[in-house]
């Protein structure tokens, strides 16, 4: 695909689910700003793919990279700051109770 249709095509593709892929993102994280990065990471990684973007189906794409991109950020939280943080590091509700 020539540089300028490909642009062209991303564009069109951006206005029409950025909107959308963001408050699927903020729905996920609960954070505006880890939201941004999420939107902005699932479209640059739009951008980079290989294989040209199946119109059918690609909210469900976006969405799937969205959601990937979030599960990755929950993978490199530091330990200390999951469920359990705070509580000495236990997430059972037994063990909430008792503290």
């Amino acid at each position: 695909m020539p540089g300028d249709v490909r642009a062209t095509s991303f564009a069109e593709l951006y206005g029409a689910y950025a909107r959308e892929v963001y408050r699927f993102s903020l729905y996920l994280s609960g954070d505006a700003a880890l939201a941004q990065d999420i939107t902005s990471e699932t479209f640059l990684r739009v951008w980079l793919a290989e294989q040209p973007v199946r119109l059918g189906s690609v909210k469900a794409w976006l969405f799937v990279i969205a959601r990937n991109l979030y599960l990755q950020e929950l993978r490199h939280l530091e330990p200390g700051t999951g469920l359990g943080a705070g509580r000495g590091g236990s997430s059972t509700p037994q063990a909430c109770v008792l503290m």
